[in-house]
């Protein structure tokens, strides 16, 4: 047998690298892209290194899964919302993120619709209106109603913010910048919208935004 001259901490290494390298595997396997892994088993993208892909394992299914396809799926994701919210909010900005890994049966052809009607929420949909905040009880009620009729489950995200900060809004800044920031809104609602589809008007958070119609 030949000796192994590496150091201590290089066979340590190494050995951490290798037992985590079976998700680096799946996510090539997959989706049929290039992946890199961290030595502490943090999956990069080749073609999307921005993206911060989780992989985690699914000890019920006995399968790894993922959020890399929710990432995929953002345009489409995007357009849905934007026909529900839109009839109901008018102007508005949609971005759509993971909230947690998709259901192990995911593949690379699964698409947005099944993404929502699946057994776990795994996406956030984050959106931005200038609607006079007045009505934000019964507008969120027809929403979540809409929701219902089509079984879509998701976490929700929503800001009422000004003209201004809706030209402002990116996809690069809208978490950072605004979520964190009471004087870029009026109203503030993060809610998970599950299969009871349910809501908790207590989750409504007042901004430091005085709406036009309040001034």
């Amino acid at each position: 047998m030949e000796k192994d001259d590496r150091p201590l901490w290089q066979k340590y290494v190494d050995a951490q690298y290798n037992s985590l390298k079976p998700q680096l595997d799946h996510m090539i396997k997959k989706y049929g892209e290039e992946f890199t892994m961290s030595y502490y088993g943090t999956v990069f993208s080749v073609e999307h290194p921005d993206w911060r892909v989780i992989v985690e394992w699914d000890e019920k299914a006995k399968a790894f899964r993922d959020n890399y396809i929710i990432r995929l799926r953002s345009n489409e994701l995007e357009e849905l919302f934007y026909e529900i919210i839109e009839p109901i909010y008018g102007d508005c900005k949609i971005y759509s993120l993971p909230c947690d890994t998709a259901f192990s049966s995911s593949n690379v052809d699964t698409n947005a619709e099944e993404l929502l009607t699946g057994d776990r929420i795994c996406v956030q949909i984050c959106f931005f209106v200038i609607k006079d905040p007045s009505s934000k009880t019964e507008d969120f009620q027809k929403l979540v109603q809409t929701l219902e009729e089509k079984q879509y489950i998701a976490e929700l995200a929503m800001l009422y913010v000004d003209v201004t900060g809706l030209a402002e809004v990116t996809r690069e800044n809208h978490n950072d910048s605004f979520f964190s920031d009471e004087s870029r809104y009026s109203w503030r609602l993060v809610h998970g919208i599950n299969k009871y589809y349910q809501w908790d008007e207590s989750r409504w958070r007042k901004g430091e935004l005085v709406p036009s119609t309040e001034v």
